[in-house]
């Protein structure tokens, strides 16, 4: 388990992401009430693409970028990833905030993933990106609700 305070602490300080876009889930209302606003930037999104296309525009200015959505919208990652894939050749982060059973299949075999759960260290979040991002892929972050606190 992680406090909501020491993940923002390690995407804002350790990993140096300072913006985020995604689609608001109800279950992590509270992680979204904690984020240091002093130290990055979130903008809602309608939709996904949005969500990615904001954080596409603001990787071009040399800023690290995460997406955030609910588990409900996984079935769309292909169709959104697709677009982003063949536009962009930079990483991008993805977090899948899981409020029920997923689906793991209906991720395409290409996107590298992690999931954390309540026994997960922040730390894991770290050497998964070390392992894509040097390779400029893409990857997905699963979010259990028992991973933070």
């Amino acid at each position: 388990m992680v406090t909501k305070d020491r993940f923002w602490e390690f995407m804002c300080e350790d990993l140096n992401y300072r913006f985020f876009s995604g689609v608001v889930c109800k279950g992590f209302d509270d992680l979204y009430k904690r984020m240091p606003v002093s130290k990055m930037h979130y903008i809602p999104a309608v939709n996904e693409r949005t969500a990615i296309y904001l954080c596409k525009g603001v990787m071009l200015a040399g800023i690290k970028s995460a997406v955030f959505m609910g588990s409900n919208s996984l079935f769309r990652v292909p169709e959104v990833y697709e677009g982003f894939l063949d536009d962009f050749k930079q990483s991008l982060l993805l977090f899948v905030f899981i409020e029920r059973s997923t689906e793991f299949k209906l991720i395409p075999s290409y996107l590298p993933y992690i999931k954390l759960t309540s026994r997960s260290k922040v730390g894991r979040i770290g050497k998964f990106l070390d392992n894509i991002t040097s390779a400029t892929e893409n990857g997905i972050v699963f979010i259990d609700k028992g991973f933070l606190v």
